[in-house]
């Protein structure tokens, strides 16, 4: 049976010449390894060693293995063990040649992923579309703290649910409505983001009916995401329970006539008692939040904060974006600035700081 090709989807336009090494791995994927140019105005700093794992229709963000210095360039290669892990080996030296080191990295058992890790990082992220036909992956790493790895090409009015671990391999997965109606679950590899081309399940032919499909983790107890959403037109939230085989159970209504809420945010687990957490703003701008429980259920709301939603245009449950262990809230004004404020653990936050500028914001059509 004859194959055929995926659209064309570049890795990188700094690899070093004759850098790029593959290393095929156990479920069809493949390693790839090549040394990168990094630059700051226009001026090579370093070069490093960077892994990605392809697979059909899906890739991850570029992970750099080497200690991320300036002034150092690092190159190798990647195999497979006898288990058929991946293998990566490489050096590290001065870009004169001295202070040479080498260094070995291999995978092992992955932990469960942090809430919003889509870079495969440990770190939360943001998803969600760009102005024109890409999905965006936003990191604010260190290294390359305005860089967006984005994915083509999705159609204008995609909109990106960040779901958490549906299939059980601990790498966080992603539903997706299409600007027709039509729900997908994407489950990539770890640390990538799909195409529309990507295995998926579909979910729905047309959803559009729903003004929001959001999750916010575990809703009953059973340690599997679960899918919430809210009618349009009535207001009333349904939860969509995972029912532990690869697809949900059917749908429970567990609020009825939302309608005065601007927005309705999964935020997490905002409290750590392990169960996910709903915020919603209202019309003259209040933030409450909805606690969950273990049973699917939501309990009555409280006021988190006051006269405070009027400017953004974005509201995202981000999770832990600080570092602190803590589950965060994103938001983006009118302006298109970027704003944080910080989780306290206890269900509260503290008060925003502006996390990002207008001119890179701007580009993003939708924040999730």
């Amino acid at each position: 049976m004859p194959l055929g090709w995926s659209a064309v989807q570049p890795l990188t336009a700094y690899a070093e010449p004759g850098s790029v090494a593959t290393a095929q791995v156990p479920g069809g994927s493949v390693v790839v390894t090549y040394t990168q140019k990094r630059f700051v105005s226009s001026r090579t700093v370093r070069r490093d060693f960077v892994a990605q794992t392809l697979a059909v229709g899906s890739v991850s963000k570029p992970r750099t293995l080497n200690s991320q210095r300036d002034g150092t360039t690092s190159a190798g290669r990647v195999a497979t063990d006898g288990k058929g892990r991946p293998v990566a080996v490489w050096t590290q030296s001065a870009d004169d040649g001295s202070s040479r080191s080498s260094y070995t990295a291999t995978t092992a058992t992955r932990s469960r992923p942090k809430w919003h890790d889509y870079a495969d990082d440990t770190r939360a992220d943001l998803v969600g579309a760009a102005r024109s036909d890409a999905m965006n992956l936003y990191t604010g790493d260190a290294a390359n703290p305005l860089t967006t790895f984005q994915v083509r090409p999705w159609p204008a009015g995609t909109r990106v649910v960040p779901f958490g671990d549906f299939d059980g391999d601990r790498c966080n997965d992603l539903i997706v409505r299409m600007p027709g109606g039509e729900a997908r679950l994407y489950t990539p590899v770890c640390g990538g983001l799909p195409t529309p081309d990507s295995p998926c399940t579909r979910l729905s032919k047309d959803w559009s009916g729903y003004g929001t499909l959001l999750a916010a983790g575990d809703q009953t107890g059973d340690g599997r995401p679960d899918l919430l959403a809210r009618d349009a037109a009535t207001g009333n939230l349904y939860l969509y329970a995972h029912d532990g085989t690869g697809g949900f159970r059917p749908r429970v209504r567990i609020r009825s006539a939302w309608t005065g809420y601007r927005r309705v945010i999964g935020a997490g687990d905002l409290d750590g008692d392990g169960t996910g957490d709903v915020l919603a703003l209202d019309k003259s701008g209040e933030l409450w939040r909805y606690n969950g429980t273990s049973a699917g259920r939501l309990k009555d709301r409280v006021l988190v904060l006051k006269d405070w939603g009027g400017s953004y245009k974005d509201v995202v449950g981000a999770g832990d974006v600080d570092g602190d262990g803590r589950a965060d809230l994103v938001s983006r004004d009118t302006s298109n600035v970027l704003w944080l404020n910080a989780g306290t653990g206890k269900g509260t936050f503290k008060n925003r700081v502006r996390l990002g500028e207008a001119n890179y914001w701007k580009s993003w059509a939708s924040l999730a």
